[in-house]
């Protein structure tokens, strides 16, 4: 068996690979308001966004995972829907 499936199969490998997960996930949001917030102190009054609804902390990463979502609920549905075929639909 390959190093990486015998690690991968690991139970103690997944769980710290989930914790990781876990961690870099709130360290990701954390830095978002860091970031929110920290800009904002430094402009000093100067408007930059665009949107109204870009001034909601993580609004980004939000924006990003819904998207990601999405797009793997649509590509799922097209293709069951139109791309594949029947087992013997060359044989026909």
């Amino acid at each position: 068996m390959w190093f990486l499936e015998r690690w991968l199969e690991n139970p103690e490998t997944v769980k710290k690979m989930v914790y990781l997960l876990y961690v870099s996930l709130i360290i990701s949001c954390l830095l978002g308001f860091v970031v929110q917030y920290g800009m904002a102190a430094s402009d000093h009054g100067e408007e930059h966004e665009g949107f109204a609804f870009e001034q909601i902390p993580v609004f980004s990463a939000i924006y990003g995972f819904v998207c990601c979502i999405l797009i793997i609920i649509l590509s799922k549905a097209f293709g069951h829907s139109g791309i594949m075929v029947e087992e013997d639909y060359y044989d026909k």
